[in-house]
Parts: C-alpha cells; sequence; structure tokens
C-alpha cells in the first residue's frame, strides 16, 4: 500500500469498544481495535492509505442463547440504545 501509495484497511470492532456495557476482556480488545485503528488512520493517512473500523451493535445470533436462557427479556431491554428501536438481525 505504501509503494502504490493508496489503499484501505478496514477493522472490525464492536459497539462494546466504545463504551462500558459489560464483557470487559471483550469490550477491552474491541476498543485496542479502535484505537489501533485510528492510530493506522493518523501514520498512513498521509500516504494515502485510509483506515476504517466497523463497530456493529448487538446481532441476535446463536451465540446470545445461553443468556436469552437466563433473560429472556435482554433484546427488548438492550433495543433501547439503538437508534432502529431494537437489536440487528443477521439478515440486516
Amino acid at each position: 500500500m505504501i509503494e502504490a501509495g493508496r489503499g484501505a484497511i478496514v477493522t472490525i470492532s464492536s459497539v462494546n469498544g466504545q463504551t462500558g456495557i459489560g464483557e470487559e476482556p471483550y469490550s477491552a480488545a474491541k476498543a485496542g481495535v479502535i484505537n489501533l485503528t485510528k492510530n493506522l488512520a493518523t501514520r498512513y493517512g498521509g500516504q494515502g492509505i485510509r483506515a476504517n473500523c466497523i463497530a456493529p451493535g448487538t446481532v441476535q445470533t446463536p451465540i446470545w442463547q445461553a443468556r436469552v436462557d437466563r433473560d429472556p427479556e435482554v433484546f427488548d431491554r438492550i433495543a433501547r440504545w439503538y437508534p432502529l428501536g431494537r437489536v440487528g438481525q443477521p439478515e440486516d
């Protein structure tokens, strides 16, 4: 990318990396990805290399099942965090 004078770096983080909502180890790792991306953008932006981070919110996937079993209303409660008033679905 440096030799070409252009390029794009895209990283994937999570809304957990932007605010304190629990899951401390996961959230810390995702915050690190956000910070890494900002630093890459700062370091290489002047050389034509863009760095952007995608930080999706909650997506209702099977990994949530154990939590839903303990707390069936979890998605209803956290839906208020999102402008659409719902959590994401895999087809989104």
